[in-house]
């Protein structure tokens, strides 16, 4: 009788959930250059203007916050993640930024090997300024993205992870007094990746692809008040392949290798080609926490042409450090630092646009973990 007591309570027990909630504060002091990723040099009314005089940088004070909550039962998970962060600018006010950043995931095992999962993305940066990484549309900085993902997780053997899934997104930048832009997105996802252990480290290595085809709407108005309506439509063919390597129960590496193929079916203008080799690099111990990631990309433009006879090309430059030191229970200490650098073969000084820049910050602080 006891037997059947104990097996009817671990039943009982087993069909409850765990949850799990996590907050977390943190406050970063730093420094932004070139806040609007400006070119460091343009003629403007046949003046040469340097970047002294173009680039709007300053020194500011971030605010984030963070709540992630977990809530597992037997055969499924249930995740919600909200960031919210403010940065303030002490010199340009005008460039303050908001980011918030609302994830909710949701998974269900179906079977031993397989589980489905659906997750909502609900993304906005508030910003003002035009953004010169986004030359071929013109868009503001600030915009606000829906995505929704859902993918069927498998195994195909006992080694390895696999999926495909569904991609639908929009995304609508902040309207000028004479643009607005924006777009839908669809598209389908899959990946393989084998898994193994070597000494109590985790070695895995496969292959994702996507296929994601953008479509935009873009309404002007001219001087005379004339309304125009313009449909542009994208896909981006993108592969990528990997391996990640656990040196020691502290040190991992993440090396990964991407093409990317955009096709502009509207008018052919602004469809490239580009190659992104990127290295990933952790280290985590019990108090401090330290990671890198470098990438390097090469775009190469098809069709758009600069310097009268030279096809567009980019080469972006990306470096992202964070480091995180717990020296109490709740109290850590947290650093940042971003760079960005993007060279373009357009020497037209009296553009804005298809230009070379770079941006970059660093910021040190406080976080507090409730």
């Amino acid at each position: 009788m006891k037997h059947y007591i104990l097996t009817l309570l671990c039943l009982v027990l087993s069909s409850f959930s765990y949850s799990q909630i996590d907050v977390s504060v943190s406050s970063l002091s730093g420094y932004e250059s070139n806040i609007l990723r400006a070119p460091n040099q343009i003629f403007i009314d046949d003046e040469l203007l340097s970047e002294d005089e173009i680039y709007k940088s300053s020194f500011y004070q971030d605010i984030v916050g963070h709540l992630k909550y977990k809530k597992e039962a037997r055969k499924s998970l249930f995740k919600i993640s909200v960031k919210p962060q403010k940065r303030f600018f002490f010199s340009e006010s005008e460039s303050n930024r908001l980011i918030a950043d609302f994830k909710l995931t949701y998974r269900l095992d179906i079977g031993k090997n397989s589980s489905w999962e659906n997750s909502t993305q609900y993304f906005i940066k508030d910003q003002n300024g035009l953004d010169a990484d986004e030359n071929e549309l013109g868009t503001t900085f600030g915009y606000n993205v829906v995505n929704l993902d859902s993918k069927l997780n498998f195994r195909l053997f006992e080694n390895n992870r696999s999926f495909i899934g569904a991609h639908y997104g929009k995304k609508n930048f902040d309207p000028t007094e004479t643009r607005e832009v924006s777009y839908y997105k669809y598209g389908v996802n899959a990946g393989f990746k084998t898994v193994k252990w070597k000494n109590h480290l985790l070695r895995s290595s496969g292959i994702n692809a996507s296929f994601i085809q953008r479509q935009y709407n873009i309404e002007t108005v001219n001087e005379d008040d004339d309304f125009n309506k313009e449909h542009r439509t994208w896909n981006l063919l993108s592969v990528r392949g990997f391996y990640k390597m656990q040196l020691s129960k502290t040190i991992t590496i993440y090396p990964s290798l991407a093409y990317t193929k955009r096709l502009d079916l509207s008018d052919d203008r602004f469809g490239y080609n580009e190659i992104t080799p990127k290295l990933y690099v952790s280290y985590s111990k019990e108090k401090l926490n330290l990671s890198l990631l470098a990438s390097y990309a090469k775009r190469n433009f098809t069709d758009l042409i600069v310097n009268d006879n030279d096809l567009l090309s980019y080469d972006y430059l990306r470096l992202k450090c964070n480091t995180s030191y717990k020296f109490s229970n709740h109290w850590s200490f947290v650093s940042q630092a971003y760079f960005i650098d993007r060279g373009s073969n357009n020497e037209n000084l009296s553009s804005m646009i298809f230009r070379s820049y770079n941006n970059y910050y660093l910021g040190i602080g406080l976080k507090y973990t409730f």
